[in-house]
């Protein structure tokens, strides 16, 4: 969101309407929000590089968080994903939690 902000405050020295002082500041243009932004990323950056998604040498669809993967006996695709994730979620209605085996 602060590349949104950064924007804005271009705009703002562009047209001579540049409000700098601290109570007109946009809130993700602060030193705090920065860094906290940059935090975010890094710990974003590190999860990819333990959890590449995208090293992979099939084309099985993949669960991003879980790493499961689609097995050829699942018929799953991307094409029909939905339909089968609506199928399973009927299958479970009713069903104690403990009880629900996938």
């Amino acid at each position: 969101m602060h590349a949104c902000a950064a924007v804005y405050s271009a705009l703002g020295k562009l047209t001579d309407l540049d409000n700098s002082s601290d109570d007109a500041q946009h809130v993700d243009l602060s030193n705090s929000r920065k860094q906290r932004d940059c935090k975010d990323l890094a710990q974003l950056i590190n999860w990819f590089e333990c959890n590449n998604p995208f090293d992979i040498t099939d084309c099985r669809l993949r669960n991003l968080f879980s790493g499961l993967v689609a097995t050829d006996g699942d018929e799953v695709n991307c094409d029909n994903a939905e339909n089968v994730g609506q199928h399973i979620m009927q299958q479970l209605d009713d069903v104690v939690f403990s009880n629900a085996i996938i």
